[in-house]
């Protein structure tokens, strides 16, 4: 399987089902990639994923760098669910009761890695 098509924009490997949902959900890679960089909470899901969602505190400082507020918002929205091998399995808009599970404090918040 050649998967250097997947990973221009982005350091993570999209799966196909990943690609059809982030088209469906309106993300660009451009989303994907700043979402990659900057996130910072991981929350264990189920069957060796996690979802990775954007802080506030992590926001914030984004937003104080010079990062687009309208990025901000959009990122917020969103969670990132990854294998255990570090492929993107797919990025979802959690919302309401069925959304607290990608968002709940159990999670470890991780360093934030430098995007410049």
């Amino acid at each position: 399987m050649d998967r250097s098509q997947d990973t221009q924009q982005t350091e993570r490997y999209l799966s196909a089902h990943g690609r059809t949902r982030t088209q469906h959900r309106g993300t660009t890679l451009r989303i994907m990639a700043a979402f990659d960089a900057l996130a910072d909470h991981d929350v264990p899901v189920g069957g060796g994923c996690v979802a990775i969602t954007l802080t506030k505190a992590a926001a914030e400082e984004a937003q104080a760098e010079g990062c687009p507020p309208a990025l901000i918002d959009s990122l917020r929205r969103r969670a990132m669910i990854v294998a255990d091998n570090g492929d993107l399995v797919t990025l979802l808009i959690p919302y309401g009761r069925r959304g607290r599970r990608y968002r709940r404090t159990a999670g470890h918040t991780r360093a934030r890695q430098s995007h410049r």
